[in-house]
């Protein structure tokens, strides 16, 4: 069978792109089954394009059972005010120019975010009549609209009609948070339409590392007299991250150290603000590859994820938190949504109010002040509850099972 993926960012090494992409598509080759890729040229971690891009519209690479045409899109997407909407409308047109230089496939399947990347999608499905499967990985339309990027409600009205164009005209739409499904569910979706698969882990690329190793590399980075929060991923407006540096602030003379590793739109406002403030118990790294970040996951204390205090943000379960869990580490949740209740009913971390800096400053003392071996059992609980229900080979199995179902 041939199958016609879409994505917005797809790394042929997996140091990093999307995981759950890779392996779905090692998953089907391994079937047996064809995959053609429409991504774009952009890596949406390091801001740089990826060096497999040729130029042009549109570039080819040809793998053994995998062809990935990448279409060129703007790359100014943490640069200018709206960068983000340029690269993402920039990629939508070159993806739909790409379908020419497909000739044929029998199912489609369609990641997100971006959401609109449904609309090439949906073309591909009537030029062939093939089924469509949807992914739904964040509820990106209603969290543009609560963090003000979307207010004009002509827009909005359109966009939801477009977003239930695209749910109606899946075979499967595919969620990896049980909130998304309720979601799309109260917009009148049949329930059996829509399969919950989360995200998981792969717990051969994140894992604890030894005692041993994490004394060194707290050495090699010179951090090792220091209680380590670890905060990985996106430093954008969505991530809250001003509410963790005012935590930092006062928790100056702790022998905390606050270490962020990644990008966003909103970096060089926090670096700024902590040379102006003179927070000196923060330290800023650039994106780490995949297959090398569990090192400094492994070797923090706590793990860190926060984001707005918002409805839909709620809804989300950040793939940090999976890596953290698996890594062995205790969490700190600022987050009062489904992850939460995850986390907490795991025993696998604590919650902080996103609203106050205060309370992270009260759970961080509180996790300092526990004995190493009540932590260790922290990570020990999260990382049981990674391997019983979010191990990403099993997800990624499951996934691959909806996508190849004769019915």
């Amino acid at each position: 069978m041939h199958y016609l993926c879409f994505a917005n960012s797809f790394d042929i090494n997996n140091s990093m792109g999307s995981g759950r992409m890779n392996d779905m598509i090692a998953g089907l080759i391994n079937q047996g089954h064809h995959v053609t890729l429409i991504t774009s040229s952009f890596d949406y971690l390091t801001g740089d394009v990826l060096p497999t891009f040729k130029g042009g519209i549109v570039s080819i690479e040809e793998y053994k059972n995998l062809r990935i045409i990448r279409g060129w899109c703007y790359t100014g997407y943490n640069k200018k005010k709206f960068g983000r909407i340029l690269t993402f409308g920039s990629f939508l047109f070159s993806s739909i120019y790409s379908l020419r230089y497909v000739k044929s496939y029998d199912r489609i399947f369609v990641g997100t975010p971006p959401f609109f990347l449904g609309i090439p999608g949906l073309i591909a499905k009537y030029l062939k009549k093939s089924d469509l499967f949807y992914e739904v990985r964040d509820l990106w339309v209603d969290v543009a609209i609560e963090l003000g990027y979307l207010n004009s409600k002509l827009i909005i009205r359109m966009i939801r009609l477009i977003e239930k164009i695209f749910y109606l005209n899946a075979k499967k739409i595919i969620t990896n948070s049980p909130a998304f499904s309720k979601y799309i569910s109260d917009t009148g979706i049949p329930q059996d339409k829509i399969k919950f698969i989360p995200n998981g882990v792969d717990i051969g690329m994140f894992y604890p590392d030894s005692e041993q190793n994490n004394k060194n590399f707290r050495r090699e980075i010179g951090l090792n007299e220091h209680f380590i929060i670890i905060y990985t991923g996106a430093h954008g407006v969505a991530n809250n991250l001003n509410y963790v540096l005012e935590a930092a602030k006062i928790l100056t003379n702790e022998n905390i150290m606050f270490l962020f590793v990644g990008d966003g739109n909103k970096k060089a406002a926090l670096l700024e603000k902590v040379k102006s403030a003179k927070i000196n118990n923060v330290k800023f790294l650039d994106p780490i590859p995949k297959n090398r970040l569990y090192k400094y996951i492994s070797m923090a204390d706590v793990g860190l994820a926060t984001l707005k205090p918002t409805n839909y943000l709620k809804t989300t379960y950040p793939n940090k938190v999976f890596d953290y869990m698996a890594c062995k580490i205790p969490c700190i949740i600022a987050i009062d949504g489904v992850i939460r209740n995850l986390v907490e009913s795991s025993n696998a971390g604590m919650f902080s109010n996103p609203n106050n800096p205060n309370s992270l400053v009260s759970t961080i003392l509180k996790m300092k002040q526990m004995t190493k071996t009540y932590r260790e059992q922290m990570g020990e609980n999260g990382y049981k509850t990674i391997v019983d229900s979010f191990n990403r080979s099993i997800c990624t199995k499951k996934l691959i099972d909806q996508l190849t179902q004769l019915n």
